[in-house]
């Protein structure tokens, strides 16, 4: 796995403490166990019924605690997929969706011509043979029992399920490589009305009073020299973006 592109923190048993006790709080009353792998640093959430997250803990900006005690919440940044867990003195900490082992996350891509993977804020890049064709993507914060052998699922939607050995799935949700660029092009163009990204990846585009959502694949293409942001029609749902970075993307479009 290649160094990560953001600073992961590692918390002590107080800050473990107080993230389970808000965890607890936001489940409504469940108790929450939290651990962090002193390897990974993955936390890990182990709520009542089987429930449980998986998450990188990211260092906050110190200045950023907000003043006083507000109760236990969480927010999802939309735009980065970070969620925030406010603990009950007021302390935010930020989290993103991870794989509960890396090692068997990396196992599981290997077949799919993977060869290593970049921690970024909110996302993975996944690296292959060919250093111009990468993958982005998200994963869920929570996993799941019950998922058969160990596999990568393509979904219908656009989405994948992976199955870990021991049978935990999670989703995980491809992301625009130019996100900034596509929320900058899209209302620039005649008759979009405006965009909005959403947290699983997809962003939502008003054009000619009408909703689309668009979501992206998996794969992004080698950038190409020359090349201005712009989107072309590929099929009837089927379109790709090419980013200010010249890289290009399919994407699919649906009401």
């Amino acid at each position: 796995m290649s160094g990560p592109a953001v600073c992961i923190a590692a918390l002590d048993r107080p800050a473990l403490l107080a993230l389970g006790e808000a965890a607890s709080r936001i489940l409504r009353g469940a108790a929450v166990e939290v651990t962090q792998d002193p390897d990974s640093d993955i936390l890990t959430l182990q709520a009542p019924e089987g429930r449980t997250f998986a998450v990188l803990p990211l260092c906050v900006n110190s200045a950023s605690t907000p003043v006083g005690a507000p109760a236990p919440s969480v927010t999802v940044d939309p735009l980065s997929g970070v969620a925030t867990l406010t603990a009950p003195d007021g302390s935010p900490v930020e989290v993103m969706g991870a794989p509960p082992d890396f090692r068997q996350f990396l196992d599981l891509l290997a077949p799919l011509g993977v060869t290593g993977v970049a921690i970024e804020r909110g996302l993975f890049t996944a690296q292959t043979a060919n250093p111009n064709l990468i993958g982005v993507f998200r994963l869920g914060f929570e996993t799941f029992g019950g998922g058969g052998s160990p596999r990568v699922e393509s979904l219908p939607d656009g989405t994948a399920r992976l199955t870990y050995p021991g049978g935990r799935t999670q989703m995980a949700f491809p992301v625009f490589e130019d996100l900034t660029g596509l929320l900058e092009f899209l209302p620039a163009q005649p008759g979009v009305g405006g965009a909005e990204p959403h947290a699983d990846g997809t962003v939502s585009v008003l054009f000619r009073g009408e909703s689309f959502r668009l979501r992206p694949a998996f794969t992004v293409g080698p950038p190409v020299a020359g090349t201005t942001p712009q989107i072309i029609r590929d099929g009837t749902e089927t379109f790709s973006f090419t980013g200010s970075d010249g890289r290009s993307q399919s994407l699919t479009v649906r009401r």
